[in-house]
């Protein structure tokens, strides 16, 4: 017999799997083998999300990496993600990001971000580093610790996985940084022990062949609840 967290994992695949298509409640039931309303109550308590809030999020994270990286219409990444009309899919769209769908594009629109939920009901061991690696940021190397990747194909439209690193020893030498809105919660991450003014380095390996590098910092931000690190630029 399958537990909750397993049950509640099912029900994100088929989520995942349908952000374009129509996901059926009567569905959603069957997987879980539950009613919809003791599923939807679990999936809150223990997410701090609703189901479809964690659907509205998830279909407006993905249209803004069309929009932004892949040169999409705003009509047709209207019509993909299931709105009446571009309108209101105008009006979804700046109020989750905060501007036009039309401006996505441009280099100064920082998109927002709700990455797929995972639940867990056993706390893992944290895991030790598989290893350390000296990143160069800036023309200075730093000693990081490294955690291994995370397959993105079964459910990310823009990367195939991405690798996790923690920079040590910084000495607040990114403190003054330039923060972005991006966030990136503590769950998200391989099981390790995240600690506030901790530095990590995330690479994206898109679809396009590219790696993306980004940076967190564990600055206490929480995103719906979730304690998360948020993304920052350097020079």
């Amino acid at each position: 017999m399958k537990n909750i967290a397993e049950k509640l994992n099912l029900v994100i695949d088929y989520i995942e799997n349908h952000l374009t298509d129509t996901i059926e409640p009567k569905e959603i039931e069957k997987i879980a083998c539950c009613s919809y309303y003791d599923i939807g109550r679990a999936f809150s308590l223990i997410g701090d999300i609703t189901i479809s809030d964690y659907i509205r999020k998830r279909r407006l994270t993905l249209d803004g990496i069309d929009l932004k990286y892949r040169n999409a219409k705003v009509i047709d990444i209207a019509l993909k993600y299931g709105y009446d009309s571009p309108i209101s899919f105008a009006r979804a769209f700046q109020s989750f990001h905060g501007f036009n769908p039309s401006l996505a594009n441009e280099n100064d629109a920082v998109l927002k971000t709700f990455s797929r939920l995972a639940y867990q009901i056993c706390v893992k061991s944290i895991m030790d580093a598989l290893n350390t690696h000296m990143i160069t940021i800036n023309k200075k190397e730093y000693k990081a610790s490294y955690y291994g990747e995370q397959d993105m194909s079964t459910w990310s439209d823009y990367a195939t996985k991405r690798e996790f690193w923690r920079l040590e020893n910084t000495n607040n030498e990114f403190e003054n940084c330039e923060k972005c809105l991006e966030v990136l919660p503590y769950n998200n991450y391989p099981p390790i022990n995240i600690e506030i003014g901790q530095i990590f380095v995330v690479d994206y390996h898109t679809l396009n062949g590219t790696i993306e590098r980004t940076y967190y910092v564990a600055d206490g931000t929480k995103w719906h609840n979730l304690p998360s690190t948020r993304k920052f630029l350097v020079n």
